[in-house]
């Protein structure tokens, strides 16, 4: 890392930055070790689901997609479970420290390659 790439994120712009969803699906997928076939497949194994789950509301947190573009995004997925995963996430961010901690990561993760 160099102060560069450290910049965004101690300092962020004000206006939002435009993030591809291609950048949020790779940055999740590389995080929780799941291919990011598996992220799009209908797998309800946990460890796929939450990483799933985190990827649509990061998705949701970095894009203006809508709902249903979002669950396209993630292999065709319907826009109540984008609501769902959405609703679900930032409860488990108010109980879960290390959960919350991993998404901050993420998303900070996403913010600096998408300046780049």
């Amino acid at each position: 890392m160099t102060v560069e790439n450290l910049v965004p994120v101690l300092d962020p712009p004000t206006e939002r930055i435009e993030v591809a969803p291609k950048s949020v699906i790779k940055a999740v997928s590389d995080a929780f070790k799941i291919s990011v076939e598996d992220l799009k497949s209908n797998s309800r194994r946990r460890e796929i689901s939450l990483a799933r789950q985190v990827g649509m509301y990061l998705m949701r947190q970095h894009t203006d997609l809508s709902l249903p573009k979002v669950g396209e995004k993630f292999g065709g997925k319907d826009h109540t479970t984008v609501m769902y995963s959405c609703d679900k996430i930032t409860q488990l961010i108010k109980r879960d420290l290390n959960l919350a901690q991993k998404i901050r990561e993420v998303s900070d993760r996403i913010t600096i390659t998408s300046n780049q």
